[in-house]
């Protein structure tokens, strides 16, 4: 990808010298479960607080879609194997981080009129393109608190907003800590 640049884990600490990966693994878990709930109620409100606008723009357009259609299926009854750095890259104007999660889930598909059908068990990996601002620095103080404000070190208290209910602080872009910006899963 034009502009990207590898960039080693010990040559990106250079930079943000509190960048350790587990946290942006214990984030990305974070991410993962909010995002498995919220492809189960179809509402993007789980994920407000740690996904860009673009993804959520996305995601609602998806449930809308789904709701024409009468159908739409979810994973269910999951669990992560592993979630694993991959490596960060640079750009200009922001930091990406690839993030594998191996995961295992069953199959649902609600039909017309709600009825709801379990299908079968599979082995899944997910790859999590999560970015943040050029220039954010891990804060180590709150770097293990995946889902509490980086501004004001609240406990999250209202999932429907992206913002802190506390200080105000916008979460979802970027100028604070990690957020997801693209994923996409593969049968493994």
């Amino acid at each position: 990808v034009e502009g990207l640049l590898p960039t080693s884990v010990e040559k990106y600490q250079t930079l943000d010298p509190g960048f350790n990966l587990q946290h942006i693994e214990d984030r990305t878990s974070v991410i993962f479960w909010r995002k498995v709930h919220s492809d189960r109620v179809a509402s993007i409100n789980p994920l407000l607080k740690m996904a860009s606008e673009s993804y959520c723009a996305n995601v609602r357009k998806r449930f809308k879609d789904q709701e024409k259609d009468g159908k739409r299926s979810y994973y269910g009854g999951c669990a992560v194997g592993s979630v694993d750095c991959l490596g960060v890259l640079q750009r200009e104007d922001a930091d990406y981080a690839l993030v594998q999660v191996k995961w295992a889930g069953y199959w649902h598909l609600i039909q017309e009129k709600g009825k709801v059908v379990k299908r079968d068990w599979s082995r899944k990996q997910s790859l999590f393109v999560l970015t943040r601002q050029k220039g954010v620095q891990t804060n180590l103080a709150t770097a293990i608190q995946s889902a509490h404000c980086p501004g004001c070190g609240a406990a999250e208290s209202d999932v429907t907003s992206h913002a802190c209910e506390y200080c105000g602080a916008v979460l979802n872009d970027g100028s604070h800590d990690w957020i997801l910006m693209h994923d996409c899963s593969l049968q493994s």
